[in-house]
């Protein structure tokens, strides 16, 4: 079992460049670097993992001008154009490093790389990048979200709001056009955060967003438990914060992976050492030497000189890809066990990084990440997530602990499921089966989820608040709520209305037990509420929803039951002098029974419908100052005065 989670979050932006009025756009080429050296490596990477098996997963930016420039017809030409030549320039340098076999092996693997990536790019992908990286969330190994419009920083155009509202809008739209669905996050340009920007955020339907490490340091009320969780800004929008350990263990100017001796050197590029009338025909049309992204140096150490670094070794810097990725993987779990025993929950850690790094700067980058997804896979400790996987990690564990115990795999959430069609998914469907669940069904399920919603003081809620009144964390809180709403006076109420039914047994016996009932020798059960001293408002949308489950599922038998107990009940003074009427409880247990859910899981439904509720109500008594620890008041009202007897004397 996983002890924490790991967040891998990549920010893929380039400004937006397009110059039809150049033959030869210097800018352009940003992009063509980035496509050939980052992009395609990491869905090449993608596809080795889900080959293998491999579970993988990672949040991804695909910012609105970075999509616009891989959509645009003229750059995707001109993208072609320079793979074609600097094919050629590889198969010249295969020819001019032949007697030199410290370069030469290096100049196979950029031949053989650049061949590899032209094939993919035009035939596998048919020069569609957006489309491939969508590919992979659908199948929910990947989840896109987007950015502002033109990465403006917000914190300086929020003088004006509306430029704020304009560039999310945009963004939000511009992503439904091109990825097919709205985005469920965003990455705020420089991680920059304004307070009440969350408000439009919410407005258009982001979920969450991150900021940098400080972010939720410095804020108010500082967070328990620091950046291994994250917080909801006051419209409810969550905010996943930077990890310091891990960002530095890639990003560190001194210590950082990148900075190995035996890995590519960047700013050694053949542009620069060859001959001007050999490479000219590469490099920019103007003769400005520019990179040509083929490079045959290592960074050999932090103080050599450009023109004192070593040959390139391809291989053995894999290696050292492998040996860091081992490595990275090792501290996430010592990291991940120290603040499990410290805090008490399942930690999460975020490592966000420029999309770029990995393969543009850090050449062997890609591979680095798909060493750290196959270790963490080897060694069972960490689970990936995504961050709307994390966020719907309550119906997860439902799901899990149900398959666990009928001893069926496990089916993991998918992206691009909502959240109670993941649900359903998860608890019904086989491994790599699509989710075949009828879409009133979905409904609901997720109707009763909302009417099943917390409200006011009862029981659970109360147990909530008592308990997270002490400052524990929100894991024992839940645990002391569940616990209250497992009682058959509180969340079994459902389960209790069938076995009601189940015991009358048909319906000409339910006179008889309406006669009962008002003897006091049996239980109506479903019926009245301590609020809800009229019918109650959320049954008659139940008894609704029911009559459309069972246009799907079939009769339930037990239905024509509670129909008739429902009618003798309302038509009879008794019932309706005391208020008694059908409550939620009295059809749901009907609804959940033909869905094929069986009887002791019913309560679990009750509690993921009401977990958002509880959490609102341990955030209230954590971040309140003015709410103390719960101490109920009594008042003692026994005998006044007692005269004290001995004990051998009792």
């Amino acid at each position: 079992m996983e002890k924490g989670y790991w967040m891998l979050v990549l920010h893929a932006h380039l400004p937006f460049v397009r110059h039809p009025e150049y033959k030869d756009s210097f800018e352009e080429r940003w992009l063509y670097e980035a496509i050939i050296e980052t992009y395609i490596p990491l869905l090449q990477m993608f596809e080795r993992l889900e080959r293998d098996r491999v579970r993988f997963r990672l949040t991804m930016s695909l910012t609105p001008p970075l999509v616009n420039m891989l959509n645009d017809v003229l750059l995707r030409d001109r993208f072609q154009l320079y793979m074609e030549k600097l094919i050629e320039l590889t198969e010249k340098e295969l020819i001019r490093t032949e007697k030199e076999p410290e370069f030469h092996d290096t100049a196979i693997v950029y031949n053989s790389l650049l061949k590899k990536i032209y094939k993919i790019y035009l035939e596998d992908y048919r020069r569609d990048l957006v489309g491939a990286f969508k590919n992979f969330q659908d199948k929910g190994n990947l989840e896109i979200m987007t950015c502002g419009a033109t990465h403006g920083f917000f914190p300086l155009i929020g003088v004006h709001r509306e430029c704020v509202k304009a560039q999310i809008e945009v963004a939000v739209n511009n992503h439904k056009m091109s990825i097919g669905k709205p985005p469920g996050g965003i990455w705020l340009p420089e991680c920059g955060y304004n307070p009440g920007d969350d408000e439009i955020l919410k407005h258009y339907g982001i979920k969450f967003f991150f900021v940098d490490s400080h972010g939720l340091f410095f804020s108010n009320p500082i967070p328990r438990y620091g950046t291994y969780a994250p917080v909801y800004t006051p419209c409810g929008v969550a905010v996943f914060a930077r990890d310091m350990e891990s960002s530095r263990q890639v990003w560190s100017s001194k210590g950082g992976y990148p900075g190995d001796v035996d890995y590519r050197e960047f700013y050694r590029d053949t542009g620069y050492d060859l001959p001007e009338e050999y490479i000219k025909p590469y490099i920019h049309e103007s003769g400005i030497r520019i990179n040509t992204g083929i490079k045959y140096y290592r960074v050999t150490g932090d103080t050599v000189e450009l023109s004192e670094k070593k040959p390139y070794n391809y291989h053995k810097a894999l290696e050292k890809a492998r040996i860091h990725g081992e490595h990275f993987v090792k501290t996430r779990v010592e990291q991940i066990e120290y603040w499990q025993n410290n805090l008490n929950i399942l930690p999460l850690v975020v490592s966000p990084y420029d999309a770029e790094l990995y393969g543009h700067w850090w050449f062997e980058g890609p591979h680095f990440l798909e060493h750290v997804f196959r270790f963490m896979e080897e060694q069972g400790k960490i689970l990936p997530v995504t961050a709307v996987e994390y966020l719907e990690k309550y119906p997860t564990l439902a799901a899990f602990a149900y398959r666990h115990r009928i001893g069926m795999p496990y089916v993991y959430p998918r992206n691009d499921y909502g959240y109670v069609k993941n649900f359903l998914h998860m608890m019904f469907s086989m491994p790599g089966e699509e989710c075949n669940i009828h879409p009133v069904l979905i409904k609901a399920l997720d109707t009763l989820f909302i009417l099943h919603a917390d409200h006011e003081q009862n029981c659970s809620t109360n147990a909530m608040r008592s308990v997270g009144s002490s400052h524990c964390d929100p894991f024992t809180a839940v645990a002391a709520a569940v616990a209250a709403l497992y009682g058959p006076l509180h969340g079994g109420a459902n389960e209790a209305v069938l076995k009601m039914l189940a015991q009358i047994g048909s319906k000409d016996k339910v006179p008889e037990f309406i006669r009962k009932v008002k003897a006091k020798e049996a239980m109506l059960m479903g019926f009245g509420h301590r609020v809800y001293k009229s019918y109650d408002p959320r049954a008659s949308i139940v008894k609704k929803l029911a009559c459309e489950v069972f246009e799907v599922t079939g009769m339930n038998p037990l239905l024509e039951l509670a129909l008739e107990v429902e009618r003798i009940a309302l038509e009879d003074e008794y019932f309706v002098n005391r208020g008694l009427y059908p409550n939620v409880d009295f059809y749901t247990g009907l609804i959940y029974q033909s869905m094929k859910f069986p009887v002791d899981i019913f309560t679990v439904l009750f509690a993921i419908g009401r977990i958002p509720g509880w959490c609102s109500q341990w955030l209230e008594m954590f971040g309140d100052p003015t709410q103390k620890i719960v101490r109920p008041r009594q008042l003692y009202t026994g005998h006044k005065h007692r005269d004290y007897v001995s004990i051998e004397k009792r």
